[in-house]
This record gives C-alpha cells, sequence and structure tokens, in this order.
C-alpha cells in the first residue's frame, strides 16, 4: 500500500543553534489519514523514528539541521 507524506518545516535559530521542526501528516491513497504509521528522519548517521497520531500527525521537535 502507497501512502502520501505531507511535510512541514518550521525553522527556528537561536544563537548558536540550528533546529528547526518538522511536522506533517500521513495519508492513504484515498485521502484518509493514517494513524500508528511509522516515520523515520536520518541525516549524517542520526536517525529518529516517531509514530502518527490518532489523525495521522507526527512531530519531530528542535530536529537538527547541521
Amino acid at each position: 500500500m502507497r501512502f502520501r507524506c505531507y511535510v512541514f518545516l518550521s525553522i527556528q535559530i537561536a544563537a548558536l543553534s540550528h533546529a528547526g521542526t518538522l511536522a506533517g501528516t500521513v495519508s492513504d491513497p484515498g485521502g484518509l489519514m493514517v494513524p500508528g504509521a511509522a516515520v523515520t528522519v536520518s541525516c549524517d548517521g542520526r536517525g529518529k523514528t516517531v509514530k502518527t497520531d490518532s489523525r495521522g500527525r507526527f512531530v519531530f521537535p528542535r530536529w537538527g539541521l547541521g
């Protein structure tokens, strides 16, 4: 089964800190949100996995950008 994933990136830069919030939704081909889907982000050998909530939403708070 294929899923769509919509991602929104919010970058909040503070002094000496480069981090942002990565958030989005996961939906099936029919447009229904997918609860409990695993979403993985990886960069430079680091990775993190979260699950979508009951509305198909996920959030990676303060994800490092560099």
